[in-house]
């Protein structure tokens, strides 16, 4: 994810080292795209974020609502502490054609 591609108006200094792998470490973003015909439950949302935690996936790139991002959200913050810990979420709203906010948590 390169920062050229992101809206140049934020800081994304928190997101790039929420990123940062040490040297020779493969780094797997998982997209999920939530479907407007077809959108995911609160419980497979809860669901696949805790198995691309478990699974040891680098970040989660979500398209979808605030609802999805706010179950995600929810979902990874409730992994604090634990190993693994919260993978970061990067969210691409519904109906955009590129990530439009970015935010370490």
């Amino acid at each position: 994810l390169g920062v050229s591609a992101l809206p140049p108006t934020l800081d994304y200094t928190p997101v790039l080292r929420a990123l940062r792998k040490p040297p020779d470490t493969v780094a797997v973003m998982v997209r999920l795209l939530q479907r407007d015909d077809a959108p995911l439950s609160d419980t497979e949302l809860r669901e696949y974020s805790e198995q691309l935690r478990l699974a040891g996936a680098s970040a989660i790139v979500l398209k979808g609502d605030a609802r999805a991002l706010d179950v995600l959200l929810e979902e990874q913050a409730g992994s604090a502490g634990e190993y693994p810990g919260p993978c970061p979420v990067l969210f691409e709203a519904a109906g955009s054609s590129g990530v439009a906010g970015c935010r370490a948590q």
